[in-house]
């Protein structure tokens, strides 16, 4: 599964990296510290490089995940990357925030930091289950 982090916080980082190499399935995970640039990754992508499955934190300097949720929704990029699912990752209490980013409909959850090992096993799986539903259903 491809996974892409896109934070500010390195520490953020280190744990992410750390729960995935404690899990038994390979990941690929891709690190961004600036919307920018995983936007412009975004739009260079081959086929076999897009990813399953973004976290992003609202929280960045200059531009925030706002800006990528806009960007996202905006170029119809849910369209060209159908199986990327975009869960929010953040640390804000504020419920208006939080709302408002699933307000986006290329926003599947919000997951409140510090990201746990068990949450990030539930979510994997359920996204491992969704493929492999959507393959059985393109064998038929």
């Amino acid at each position: 599964m491809r996974i892409w982090l896109i934070d500010d916080d390195e520490m953020e980082h280190i744990l992410v990296e750390g729960i995935l190499k404690s899990l038994p399935q390979a990941h690929c995970l891709n690190f961004f510290s600036k919307i920018e640039t995983s936007l412009q990754t975004l739009h260079t992508l081959q086929a076999d490089q897009i990813p399953d499955l973004i976290l992003l934190d609202l929280a960045l300097p200059i531009h925030d995940g706002f800006d990528f949720l806009d960007h996202f929704q905006n170029e119809n990029l849910s369209l060209i990357y159908p199986q990327t699912q975009i869960y929010i990752l953040t640390s804000s209490q504020d419920r208006q925030e939080r709302s408002k980013a699933q307000a986006y409909p290329c926003v599947k959850g919000v997951i409140l930091k510090p990201l746990l090992l068990i949450q990030l096993q539930t979510l994997l799986l359920s996204l491992e289950k969704q493929a492999s539903e959507q393959l059985a259903l393109l064998a038929q």
